[in-house]
Formats: C-alpha cells, structure tokens, sequence
C-alpha cells in the first residue's frame, strides 16, 4: 500500500533546507533593509509633530498641555437651553410677515393640524357618499393629490 501511495502523490517526501534556509534568509535581509531605511527617514525628516531632536537638552521633558474647557454648570446651562426652546414652542412670532410665516404655539399647531385632518376625513367620506360607493382606496388616493391635480383631473 505504501507503494501505491508514493506512486499517486507527486510532492516530494522531504522538506528542502537549502529553500527553507534560502527563504528566512531572505526575511532577514527585507527586515534588515526596512529598518535602515525607517532610520534614515528619520534622520532625514526630523522628528515628527515638533518634538526635539535626539540628544536635545529637553528631550526627555513632557510637554504640559493646557487642560480642556469644562462648562462651570452644566446643568444650568442646560435648563436655561431648555428653557430657552420651551419659550419658542410657546410663542406667538412672525418669522416672515411679507410671505405669511409664522412661529405659532406647539398645542395650537396641534389643534389646527388635528382639525384639519378631520375636515379632510369629512371631505372624503362626502365624495365617497356622492360618488356612488367608489372604494376606499380609490379615494384615499384622491386625498393625496393636490388640489389643482384633482380638479384638472375631473
């Protein structure tokens, strides 16, 4: 049996010394070449960031850094944000008088919003009605559209 096998396989038995030792050769000399030329970059371009050249009387000193701004009261500042955002939900402001904008009240928008929908739900259970039993997708389709659309439609 082993016969057959050695015939069937062609790699080899053995392992050659002379690739394994030829191949970490050359790793070594790639290493070797890499940190020569990392050295010389160095030694060419300085010391990176500002930081003294070696040998430099204050090489061994950590530069101090000035410690980050911190907010004196966080948490005042942040209810008076807070408060500040509140005032504008519930404020009463032009923001563009000539165009028609303005900054109402958050409730009121709400009321106004929730009006409307029920007067567009009123519309359309109205068309419905007058249309004969159209189904309710065909009219909820209807309701997207804008007005001119609609009426150019019909």
């Amino acid at each position: 049996m082993s016969e057959q096998r050695s015939e069937a396989s062609n790699a080899p038995n053995q392992v050659s010394v002379r690739g394994v030792v030829w191949g970490g050769a050359a790793i070594a000399i790639s290493i070797v070449l890499v940190v020569v030329a990392a050295w010389l970059l160095w030694q060419w371009w300085g010391a990176p960031s500002g930081a003294p050249p070696h040998g430099a009387r204050n090489a061994g000193s950590v530069t101090q850094v000035p410690p980050p701004a911190l907010q004196g009261s966080p948490r005042q500042e942040r209810a008076h944000y807070q408060a500040e955002k509140r005032k504008l939900l519930e404020s009463w402001q032009w923001i563009d008088q000539q165009h028609g904008i303005a900054r109402i009240p958050i409730e009121e928008a709400m009321r106004i919003m929730a009006s409307q929908n029920q007067n567009q739900n009123q519309n359309q259970s109205q068309a419905q009605s007058e249309s004969g039993g159209q189904s309710k997708g065909q009219s909820q389709n209807q309701s997207f559209e804008p007005a001119d659309v609609r009426e150019e439609s019909r």
